[in-house]
């Protein structure tokens, strides 16, 4: 079974979010009974989670939801991470050019 993450957050493009979806689904399972209910739950699962980001993100609060839904072949995790983790070379720039 394929698993494909999706993140979401309060700065992602939901379009974006879904283009970056589409294309890893393969065309065989586009084309199965049944698709269309299964991306239609992804799609407005998507479309709220980004929802729900902007609207309950606040200073010093994170917000992390997640949901997976599944298909014959298929399982997609959509989560929500509020504030948008950094890595750790990104918090070392920080560091040496004085950004917080």
């Amino acid at each position: 079974m394929k698993r494909i993450h999706v993140r979401v957050s309060n700065d992602s493009s939901v379009d974006e979010s879904i283009a970056a979806l589409t294309r890893q689904i393969s065309k065989a399972t586009k084309d199965s009974v049944g698709f269309d209910l299964f991306y239609a739950q992804v799609i407005e699962c998507i479309m709220d989670f980004s929802r729900r980001a902007k609207d309950l993100t606040r200073p010093g609060t994170t917000i992390h939801l997640e949901r997976e839904i599944s298909f014959t072949d298929l399982s997609v995790l959509i989560a929500v991470d509020s504030p948008r983790k950094r890595g750790f070379f990104h918090k070392v720039r920080e560091i040496f050019l004085g950004n917080k």
